[in-house]
């Protein structure tokens, strides 16, 4: 709260700009906690809801309580990386907001997901305050400039989510995209990473390429194994936790939730990174085959529109249901924004290698 006690603050959040705030109003605002989220009280206060919205490079979901003006406003990332939810209390019609829809279920007679890249502004309505997938211009950068662009701003975002007072952990799946970003991390921190794989007890597909990377990069591995047991015997908290019925979400989300169940029994790890997001952004098996540029484009957006409702989904919901907490660098706003603005057309396979742009960025 602020020191007048007029500003409350409620966030989820991990603000990558924060530095740079914190040396903005060090001056005028007393700081109480080394919380990165408490600069979001001093520009709250200087700019209000919609301008803080648009600052912040981070990940979060937010409640601010202004007293003086009697108002509750709340916002949420663009790409909708912390979960969010509202309703209207049965008993009087006010708005409610929480993280988890079970909290509102008893509470309110309908509950909605709070749309990504808006802000309540207190008085009912949702303002977008950022399209994330939205696209107005097209870069006109070389392919070789856009190469050095997609590594630069992926090797920065995987940096600024290197810094953290607790143990960090990494998911490695062996594929692309996970691998990259272990790879990046031990490439900046000069020292071995600790790494988790997951796989079925029975010829698991991606563990041995998950090896592969671990023994290229030096990392203290550890290979999670469950069975057809392990499976069945926690679907039911699976659904509990992702909070969807959605098939596809909850059968990705079984190894996922085992490997983070082990990770917290097994270790002091708090936080994970993640390859989520990428698939998005530049083609998987459904873009792959687009017939041309615009359907490429068109697919993507919708991708990345609905990654909330899905894969950004489930791995918050894996990983937090076992007091941990996500980061995910592909999900960075500079890199996002960027990748979403290369045309389409150098994106799309026609090279015969998915993702080739990304590959190649990392020859």
């Amino acid at each position: 709260h602020s020191q007048q006690q007029s500003v409350w603050l409620m966030c989820n959040g991990e603000v990558y700009n924060y530095p740079e705030l914190y040396q903005r109003y060090q001056a005028t605002y007393p700081f109480t906690s080394h919380s990165d989220c408490e600069v979001i009280l001093p520009l709250y206060q200087e700019l209000g809801i919609a301008e803080t919205a648009r600052q912040l490079d981070a990940e979060f979901a937010l409640i601010i309580w202004d007293q003086q003006l009697g108002k509750l406003f709340a916002a949420r990332d663009p790409i909708g990386i912390r979960p969010l939810f509202y309703g209207y209390s049965a008993i009087d019609g006010k708005i409610m907001f929480a993280s988890e829809m079970k909290v509102l279920s008893a509470l309110c007679s309908t509950v909605h997901t709070f749309p990504p890249g808006h802000y309540y502004d207190g008085d009912g309505q949702f303002i977008s305050f950022r399209e994330i997938s939205k696209v107005t211009e097209f870069s006109t950068d070389s392919q070789e400039k856009v190469l050095s662009e997609i590594r630069e701003r992926l090797i920065e975002a995987v940096r600024k989510r290197l810094v953290a007072d607790v143990p960090v952990g990494y998911l490695l799946s062996g594929g692309l995209d996970s691998s990259l970003v272990c790879g990046i991390a031990a490439h900046v921190l000069k020292k071995p990473l600790v790494t988790f794989a997951v796989g079925l007890n029975q010829n698991p597909i991606d563990l041995p390429y998950a090896k592969k990377v671990a023994d290229f990069i030096h990392s203290t591995h550890h290979e999670v194994l469950f069975d057809r047991d392990d499976t069945i015997g926690c679907v039911r908290d699976v659904i509990w936790h992702a909070e969807t019925w959605d098939i596809t979400t909850i059968r990705a989300s079984i190894g996922m939730y085992i490997v983070c169940k082990y990770i917290h029994e097994n270790s002091k790890i708090k936080v994970l990174l993640t390859g989520e997001v990428s698939d998005e952004i530049f083609g998987y098996k459904y873009t792959d085959f687009a017939p041309n540029a615009e359907e490429f484009q068109k697919e993507s957006v919708k991708r990345l529109d609905e990654l909330y409702m899905y894969d950004v989904l489930r791995a918050d919901r894996c990983i937090s249901a076992h007091s941990l907490e996500a980061r995910v660098p592909f999900a960075d706003l500079d890199f996002v924004s960027y990748c979403m603005a290369i045309p389409p057309a150098m994106k799309m396979n026609t090279y015969n290698m998915g993702k080739y742009l990304l590959r190649k960025a990392f020859d």
